[in-house]
């Protein structure tokens, strides 16, 4: 299979391994002192994780769902876990409908967990994501 590679810096490598082993479904494959790797089954990503100073980087991530029905199971499931779990819903974004939550990893970023509800080409009426927009960033940035 073929993934996207995505490096992150973290403070703390144990609460990173907590959050990303929750929000994946998975533990990582490749653990060392000061690195993690996480390869989930079915999801094209290599997420690299390494103590440092995190870095400015993408406004935010996120993970796509492919049904919908999956999406408050999913939202439920990292509640359970201790995720503070930002549930927004039904709201255009990104020029679609989409039903989503957020939630944060121990170094700050704003993660989406989502499902796409109509990818029409919705116009943004100002339903700005209240995560991002007090992060100074905006849904469609």
């Amino acid at each position: 299979m073929t993934r996207v590679h995505l490096s992150l810096h973290t403070r703390d490598l144990a609460a990173s391994r907590a959050f990303y082993a929750t929000l994946l479904g998975t533990e990582p494959d490749k653990v060392r002192e000061d690195y993690l790797r996480f390869q989930p089954a079915g999801v094209p990503i290599a997420l690299a994780i390494m103590v440092g100073e995190p870095e400015p980087g993408p406004n935010h991530m996120g993970i796509k769902l492919v049904e919908p029905g999956d999406t408050k199971a999913t939202w439920k499931r990292l509640e359970q876990a201790g995720l503070d779990v930002l549930v927004e819903g039904e709201v255009t974004c990104c020029w679609s409908r989409q039903n989503k939550a957020w939630v944060h990893d121990p170094d700050g970023r704003a993660w989406e967990v989502y499902t796409m509800v109509d990818d029409g080409d919705h116009v943004p009426r100002g339903e700005d994501s209240p995560v991002l927009t007090s992060a100074g960033g905006a849904c469609c940035a």
